[in-house]
């Protein structure tokens, strides 16, 4: 899992540990071949990836930039997943 810097934002760190955790649960599900549980996680990341969005308004520049660069490798990723997951279900 992608190491995060810790943000002088407390609220931008906590909801980064919400996203982590959804991330995580999300592969241990796609590892389980779990489908109900990697819905349910994905729903939950998705939410946690919108409010970590808004919360990178109270960022100074350098912080949102490198946050920013890390949500995009994970959603790249995670969309890379669902994908190829998807096809080979198919």
């Amino acid at each position: 899992c992608t190491k995060f810097p810790h943000f002088k934002n407390e609220k931008v760190n906590a909801e980064i540990s919400v996203f982590r955790t959804s991330i995580q649960n999300y592969l241990y599900a796609l590892e389980a071949n779990n489908n109900k549980g990697m819905e349910r996680e994905l729903k939950k990341a998705k939410k946690s990836y919108a409010n970590i969005q808004n919360l990178r308004k109270n960022l100074h520049k350098n912080e949102d930039e490198k946050l920013n660069s890390l949500m995009v490798k994970i959603k790249r990723n995670i969309t890379f997943l669902e994908d190829n997951y998807s096809t080979s279900k198919k």
